[in-house]
């Protein structure tokens, strides 16, 4: 399988399949009760909204670490739409299918935007956040490595 060369934020996989949940979404709140519960379906719809935008925001910015922080905002917004949702299901908005079909949907988004954040934050920082919440301290430095160069890393664990 040969791979396309991503020259725009519309090549990114996770921005279609975002943009895919946003027409699903309108498609679903444009009748019925969801469609008369005007601040909910608005909700709705700015929530899943944000998802692409805040892909093409990010993708569009000069560094790598804003990209990251704009595909965290926008994993956000999947677990917003997610929540709301639910919330839909809860009021009788939503059918029980149609629930499961989009919150699968989704739940794969999120998915692919967590392997776009750590693929975006290198190895190092993906194995710091491994030992946040863990009774161990971590402690690094770089003792190898110069400029844009991969730097190896000096890593000890402490009981706390």
């Amino acid at each position: 399988m040969e791979r396309k060369k991503i020259e725009n934020f519309e090549d990114l996989l996770v921005w279609q399949k975002g943009m895919a949940i946003v027409k699903q979404i309108y498609f679903i709140s444009r009748d019925g009760a969801l469609n008369r519960d005007f601040a909910f379906r608005d909700q709705l719809r700015r929530a899943a909204l944000s998802i692409p935008s805040n892909i093409a925001e990010g993708f569009e910015r000069a560094s790598r670490k804003e990209y990251v922080y704009f595909l965290n905002i926008a994993k956000g917004s999947a677990g917003e739409v997610r929540s709301l949702l639910r919330v839909a299901l809860e009021l009788g908005y939503l059918e029980n299918p149609k629930h499961d079909e989009l919150g699968a949907a989704i739940l794969e988004l999120s998915r692919f935007l967590s392997n776009q954040i750590v693929a975006g934050t290198g190895p190092m920082n993906f194995v710091f956040s491994l030992f946040a919440f863990s009774p161990f301290r971590l402690f690094a430095r770089p003792i190898a490595g110069q400029g844009h160069a991969r730097q190896v890393y000096l890593v000890s664990f402490f009981s706390v």
